[in-house]
C-alpha cells in the first residue's frame, strides 16, 4: 500500500516545489509588486499541501527503505535528510519572510537577496527529489519474486 501513498506524496511535493519556484520567477521578472505579494500569498497557503506530502513522503519512504539496503537507498536517505534540513531551515523561514515582506510592499535588498537564494536552493530541492524519483523508480523495477541481498536495493536476506 505504501508505494502508492508514496509515489503520490512525491508526485505532490514536487509539483508544489515546482510551482512555488515558477511563480515565484515569472512574477519577480515580469508581474508587478501585487503580482509577487499574490503569489507568496498563495505559496504561504499551499504549505498547507506541501508540508504533510513531505511528511507523507518521508514516512513512506522510512518504511520503504527498512528492508532495502544498497548503495542507491543509502543515497535516496542521505538526499532525503538534506531536503528536510534545506525545507526546514532555509525555505520554510525564506517562505514566511517572503510573504510578510510582500505584504508591506517591503521589496528591499533584503528581500530580493532572499529571493534569489531561495530560487537557487529550490532548484536544487527539485534536482534532488528528480534524482530520489529516478533511484526510486529504479528500485521499484528490482523488486525480487523473494529475498535476496544486492547492492542496488534489493530487500535484505534474512
Amino acid at each position: 500500500m505504501s508505494n502508492p501513498v508514496h509515489a503520490i506524496a512525491c508526485g505532490i511535493a514536487f509539483l508544489t516545489i515546482l510551482s512555488f519556484w515558477v511563480s515565484s520567477a515569472v512574477a519577480e521578472l515580469f508581474l508587478s509588486a501585487a503580482a509577487v505579494t499574490e503569489v507568496k500569498r498563495a505559496i504561504m497557503y499551499a504549505l498547507l499541501l506541501l508540508l504533510p506530502a513531505m511528511a507523507t513522503m518521508g514516512a513512506t519512504g522510512a518504511r520503504l527503505a527498512r528492508s532495502r539496503s544498497g548503495p542507491m537507498v543509502e543515497a535516496k536517505q542521505r538526499r532525503m535528510r538534506f531536503l528536510v534540513a534545506n525545507g526546514l531551515l532555509f525555505m520554510l523561514p525564506s517562505a514566511v519572510f517572503l510573504y510578510l515582506k510582500a505584504t508591506r510592499s517591503e521589496f528591499d535588498a533584503y528581500f530580493h537577496a532572499v529571493q534569489v537564494i531561495e530560487l537557487a536552493v529550490g532548484a536544487m530541492q527539485l534536482v534532488l527529489l528528480a534524482r530520489n524519483f529516478r533511484d526510486g523508480r529504479r528500485l521499484g523495477r528490482h523488486l525480487p519474486a523473494g529475498p535476496a541481498g544486492s547492492q542496488h536495493g534489493m530487500p535484505k536476506a534474512p
